[in-house]
């Protein structure tokens, strides 16, 4: 079974969860992982059998909704999870009045996010010692594109 809780503030299982992904798995330092301001922040966890799979955090500014730590657990990958919890952030962002959301990828998770309908803008950078680029959807040209297509 599929469990989502919307969290405001950051909370040991969220802690858990990045320290597992970030810290451990992809060594950043804890300093860059736990850079404070997370209460500007609202914390989506998925859980699968109880278990607690997934993690994003989102920030809404201006109609764009900012996605940030996407991270599932290792025995919880290649189940959909990732694109599940972007499909959730994705409708509440939509539902807060938002029409486009952004994100830092990394860059060996560019092509998830291109198949869940992102395109990079601008040049690779680094952040936390790790190459990222910039991605975008737009959902105003996405909904132009459906009605178009009908």
């Amino acid at each position: 079974m599929i469990e989502l809780e919307i969290f405001q503030d950051i909370n040991d299982i969220i802690v858990n969860i990045r320290r597992e992904v970030f810290v451990i798995e992809q060594n950043i330092s804890e300093k860059d992982e736990f850079e404070g301001g997370e209460d500007t922040f609202t914390h989506f966890c998925l859980f699968k059998d109880r278990s607690l799979a997934g993690y994003i955090r989102i920030a809404v500014d201006d109609r764009i909704l900012h996605i940030g730590r996407v991270a599932v657990k290792k025995n919880f990958r290649k189940q959909g999870l990732g694109s599940l919890l972007m499909k959730t952030v994705e409708d509440y962002g939509v539902s807060k009045g938002c029409d486009s959301f952004i994100l830092h990828a990394q860059l060996k998770a560019k092509n998830f996010y291109q198949k869940l309908g992102y395109i990079t803008s601008g040049d690779e950078f680094i952040e936390a010692g790790i190459v990222h680029i910039v991605m975008t959807k737009d959902i105003l040209k996405d909904r132009n594109k459906s009605r178009c297509s009908m």
